[in-house]
């Protein structure tokens, strides 16, 4: 990520401080007349989260999805006191292994924002903790699926939380997509770069046509970063060429086989970009083009939802990063 995390910061805040967003009431409902609380999760540590759900269950509270929560904020209906919001950012594995069977051991919905553009299919989903309550495995080998939870919950894991009818699939942006605002280099795509789905800059070079396609970490390296943001942060984006692509794949490939340390690398790379006359390889995008980026972002990431889950899931967004702006 390489946008300030000050920005981010400033938006949560005014989204504390600040309430609702305008839209919510521009049908001209009366405002809700209590707030009802709404909590976000990511990474699911089982032993944290079980406890979590053992209050709410043991302080009669009641966990809502996100059209009652609507119904609620524009006045169409009233919730029940105690009613609490359990949201799940990225779909990282550990909601399938975890925080999924723990919400239907206590009878509890949580709301799971996906990035359908990354959402890896596959034939069969993974164990969870299921197999480890019917002796089928130990948790211990259900953490060890993914013990660093880099990866994201499958098509096939997504539909059978959604039937269950335990999780609500909703919309997290197709690509969780960040783009380039500036163009001066502060970084190479290397080895040491993070590459997890929810979070690398590497999506700055794909674009909305990449949908369905895992991010290949060393079909990467090399490429310039430059400042990104958030793509709903609405600032146009600098577009790099196929031209600047393919110096960068030539010269990562050159300067790996000469066998210097990562230091020297990284210095010989410096000094040729610095030679390289990046910046006519840049295009900055026009404001309806923006336009268009977002608008397509946002409905084609939730016709995949319709496609893979169900007509009715992904009707709901969630901004990337907490970031957005009143064109997103």
């Amino acid at each position: 990520m390489r946008f300030s995390l000050t920005s981010q910061i400033v938006q949560e805040m005014r989204s504390l401080w600040g309430g609702y967003p305008d839209y919510i009431y521009s049908g001209g409902a009366p405002a809700a007349s209590e707030h009802v609380p709404v909590f976000v999760y990511h990474t699911i540590k089982p032993s944290p989260f079980e406890k979590d759900l053992r209050y709410l269950q043991e302080n009669d509270y009641m966990t809502v999805g996100m059209r009652d929560l609507k119904r609620h904020l524009t006045g169409e209906r009233q919730l029940p006191e105690r009613s609490v919001v359990l949201t799940f950012d990225d779909a990282r594995s550990s909601f399938w292994r975890f925080g999924f069977p723990l919400l239907e051991r206590y009878g509890m919905k949580g709301v799971l924002f996906v990035i359908p553009g990354l959402t890896p299919s596959a034939s069969s989903a993974r164990q969870n903790l299921f197999s480890a309550w019917d002796g089928e495995q130990k948790v211990s080998g259900v953490r060890m699926v993914d013990p660093y939870d880099k990866t994201l919950c499958t098509w096939t894991e997504l539909r059978k939380m959604y039937n269950s009818g335990h999780v609500e699939i909703e919309n997290h942006s197709l690509l969780h997509k960040e783009v380039f605002v500036d163009t001066e280099i502060v970084d190479f795509l290397t080895p040491d770069s993070s590459f997890l789905p929810f979070n690398t800059s590497a999506t700055a070079y794909l674009s909305l046509g990449d949908e369905s396609q895992s991010i290949i970490p060393e079909e990467n390296y090399g490429l310039p970063l430059f400042e990104t943001a958030p793509l709903h942060e609405g600032r146009p984006g600098w577009k790099p060429s196929g031209n600047l692509r393919q110096f960068a794949v030539e010269q990562w490939r050159e300067l790996s086989s000469t066998g210097d340390d990562e230091g020297e690398r990284r210095r010989l790379l410096e000094t040729r970009w610095g030679q390289y006359d990046y910046e006519s390889e840049l295009r900055q995008q026009s404001a309806s083009e923006l336009r268009k980026e977002i608008a397509k972002d946002i409905l084609r990431s939730r016709a995949l939802i319709k496609k893979h889950v169900d007509g009715d899931a992904g009707d709901h967004f969630c901004l990337p990063y907490a970031t957005g702006s009143t064109l997103s």
